[in-house]
């Protein structure tokens, strides 16, 4: 199969969040099973931060970037103007011929550009929102404008709609009934993120990966990982950490993520609580140095809102991390299985699970083996590369019903 990604950021744009990681594992786990596989990107790799416009190849993976102008926007508004990306789209879809065109994210020029051309072209379009859909994410004024002016232009032209979970697919069959997108009724396909889980169960050495971020050897090292912002719950971090002190366990927090405005807060919280709060921020880590925060880590926690599936979460699960996460609908499901522990989204109830789990050799214990099953049974590339394929042969199957795409 021949399949042609777009999305607006991909390798090494490690820094706008999971979901580069997400693309960037599904493309080279597609292409390692034997697909053709083209991204068509932009040169964007971070705040202020622009690879080479041109062409690579990365894994086995044809990748295309094309140069943005007004750089900030994307930090501003997760949009950029991209200079030739309709020739690249329209020169990858010629020669390629792919069987399938899949857009990554909703409300970015990139995936109107791709939708545009892939109804030219007659190739069937297959969306991914990765939790960008809900208006209580962020931006939720922008992101109404933009529905108003693009949901049913863009959203005609698409053949399969592919959610994370059960509970995106709800809120994907949602915005499709309230802007009569009768055409993708039950057009949704549920493919989990995926996750190279041989990776992750060979971590560094444990006190080597302390002195690598100078912790302490005899520390409670709590990890967090993502972008600093207020959407990730950072800011309660830090109160977190004092509760779970009172309660006899002193964690050191292990806060490793780029700066998204939440950097300055986060220092004057460690002001204030002084010696109390023992804190390491080493900016973003990626590649080794991310196996190493993970292998140091007695403890992940995430107190995130508005994540679709957080790949962070996905990877301390496969490294045998415990984890304490803010309750969440899709993570109800790990916490039947027993593979997390989920908590109120307050500094307090966070801290109380944290002590919780901290005191309980054996409850971390389970954690960890439960988080591995969860992790081996749901995101291993095997499983994840069979349901997208057939997620990609129902947008076929539903463009040829239609006579061509629209």
């Amino acid at each position: 199969m021949t399949i042609v990604h777009v999305t607006p950021y991909y390798a090494p744009a490690w820094e706008w969040g999971g979901v580069v990681e997400a693309v960037t594992g599904l493309t080279r786990a597609q292409a390692a099973a034997g697909h053709h596989v083209v991204v068509i990107t932009t040169d964007s790799l971070g705040r202020g931060v622009r690879g080479r416009a041109g062409a690579e190849r990365l894994d086995d993976v044809e990748v295309r970037r094309a140069g943005t102008r007004l750089p900030a926007l994307r930090a501003r508004a997760n949009l950029s103007w991209p200079v030739g990306f309709g020739r690249l789209l329209g020169d990858a879809l010629h020669r390629a011929r792919p069987d399938v065109v899949h857009c990554h994210e909703v409300r970015t020029v990139e995936t109107l550009l791709a939708l545009g051309a892939a109804a030219r072209h007659a190739t069937p379009a297959v969306i991914s929102p990765h939790g960008t859909l809900p208006l209580d994410t962020g931006r939720a004024l922008a992101k109404r404008a933009w529905d108003r002016v693009f949901a049913r232009s863009t959203w005609r032209r698409v053949h399969r709609i592919v959610a994370l979970n059960e509970a995106e697919a709800l809120g994907v069959r949602a915005f499709t009934a309230r802007w009569r997108l009768t055409h993708l009724d039950d057009a949704c396909s549920i493919v989990p993120n995926g996750i190279d889980l041989e990776r992750y169960a060979r971590l560094p050495d444990r006190d080597g990966a302390r002195r690598r971020f100078a912790l302490p050897s005899d520390a409670l090292v709590v990890l967090f990982l993502g972008r600093l912002e207020s959407r990730k719950g950072v800011d309660l971090l830090v109160g977190a950490q004092e509760r779970a002190a009172a309660l006899g366990r002193r964690p050191h927090l292990l806060i490793a993520g780029p700066d998204a405005g939440m950097r300055d807060t986060i220092a004057r919280q460690v002001a204030a609580a002084g010696a109390a709060a023992p804190v390491t921020m080493p900016g973003l880590v990626s590649g080794d140095e991310k196996l190493a925060a993970l292998a140091a880590a007695d403890l992940f926690v995430l107190p995130a809102t508005g994540e679709g599936m957080s790949m962070a979460l996905l990877e301390a699960l496969a490294a045998g991390v415990p984890v304490v996460a803010a309750r969440e609908a899709p993570l109800l499901p790990l916490e039947a299985a027993g593979a997390v522990v989920l908590a109120d989204r307050t500094a307090g109830a966070l801290g109380d699970s944290i002590a919780r789990v901290l005191a309980d050799s054996s409850l971390c214990g389970s954690l960890r083996a439960r988080g591995r099953a969860w992790a081996a049974g749901h995101h291993g590339w095997p499983r994840v590369n069979a349901a997208m394929d057939d997620a990609y042969r129902l947008a076929v199957e539903t463009a040829f019903a239609r006579g061509g795409t629209q």
